[in-house]
């Protein structure tokens, strides 16, 4: 194989009562990836330079010592790098205030933690003001955690998402997803878990933190985070995709990951069967043939009559709108029913020692 490339809704909501547990849902089929709802942006932190809001404006200030700051990663550019202990940022909350319980809400960042655990973390929306104070916030396991009740500490931990954020991963797009029925959680785009409640309401807190769950309770992890975006709306999983597949980085691993799982053989006399929808269901893949009356676009095979045939495949691999082809030589050997004969007897297997009960019996070759 060889590569050419070729171009590159909280605030918070409350979760009372009893929840159930949904299994991993895996994508199965390639999706189109459109951009999610611009309208529903509430806020975006590039940490390019500093912990500004591209969309409102709005500046955070960073709190006591070891606050998070902003550092350069080789491959992200501009970074926030959390602090430690109380160390953390206080911005704005930007759906204070706002009507969340028809229309549900999104969070989702990029994240590569140092370490992982329950009770460090990541951000959340809270006004700080003391335990009784609601909040709903990520922790650098993947935990999430949530107050029902503004009046009293009675919190929520929702457990059951932990361990979907890697220690030493490296950058994994995380993204926390609240509708009127379900809480959602993503990992690079594709579902991992979902959480049902008995129950739900939606209240709000003043302020949006970095670098920890609860910004009176528990300490702040140890981890980079990009890109964190916040949303008016519970986005579906097609608009998580199109944003995690927007990421160009992002979209080039799908793209390498799915060409290495592609497997062509060397030499055919059969029609083969050509892949158009990537291994991770993320990608789609168009084919595109240098010989078509030997090897159609579609894997279609007819063998020469005289000289045997080299052709070279070429596989257009999207992910989003990045594109990038890969091709495979294919020989293809001339047409020679008497020798093709020997071939297929030598091939013909029963695959059995002894009969117990009726044999399957071939009635065409390859």
């Amino acid at each position: 194989m060889r590569k050419r490339s070729i171009g590159n809704r909280i605030l918070s909501s409350v979760l009372a009562g009893g929840m159930v547990l949904s299994s991993l849902v895996v994508p199965g089929m390639v999706r189109e990836a459109e951009a999610a709802p611009s309208d529903s942006l509430a806020a975006h932190y590039t940490f390019d330079e500093d912990f500004s809001d591209s969309v409102s404006g709005s500046a955070g200030q960073q709190v006591n010592a070891n606050a998070p700051t902003i550092v350069t990663d080789d491959m992200r550019g501009g970074v926030m790098k959390s602090g430690s202990g109380t160390g953390r940022v206080q911005t704005d909350n930007p759906l204070y205030g706002k009507e969340l319980s028809e229309s549900g809400f999104t969070v989702s960042a990029w994240i590569d933690a140092n370490a992982v655990d329950q009770w460090l973390g990541v951000w959340s929306f809270a006004s700080g003001t003391g335990n009784s104070d609601g909040f709903y916030g990520l922790s650098t396991n993947g935990s999430v955690f949530f107050n029902d009740n503004p009046g009293a500490a009675t919190y929520q931990d929702m457990t059951q998402f932990a361990g979907n954020i890697t220690r030493d991963g490296g950058w994994e797009y995380i993204t926390v997803v609240m509708d009127t029925e379900q809480i959602h959680m993503y990992k690079n785009g594709a579902l991992v878990y979902e959480l049902t409640p008995s129950t739900l309401g939606v209240h709000a807190a003043q302020y949006l933190w970095f670098g920890t769950a609860s910004p009176h309770y528990w300490n702040s992890g140890d981890f980079y985070m990009d890109d964190l975006k916040v949303y008016s709306e519970a986005l579906s999983a097609e608009d998580v995709l199109a944003e995690y597949l927007a990421d160009e980085n992002a979209a080039n691993s799908v793209i390498e990951s799915d060409a290495a799982a592609i497997s062509v053989p060397e030499t055919t006399m059969v029609n083969l069967s050509l892949p158009t929808v990537g291994s991770s269901g993320f990608t789609a893949i168009t084919w595109t043939s240098s010989n078509p009356d030997v090897i159609a676009d579609d894997g279609t095979v007819t063998r020469p009559a005289d000289t045997a045939a080299e052709v070279v495949l070429t596989a257009t691999i999207t992910a989003g709108a990045v594109s990038q082809e890969y091709e495979f030589m294919v020989t293809v050997p001339v047409a020679d029913p008497a020798g093709d004969i020997e071939i297929y007897r030598d091939q013909l297997t029963l695959n059995a020692g002894y009969v117990s009960e009726d044999l399957t019996l071939p009635e065409t070759s390859g």
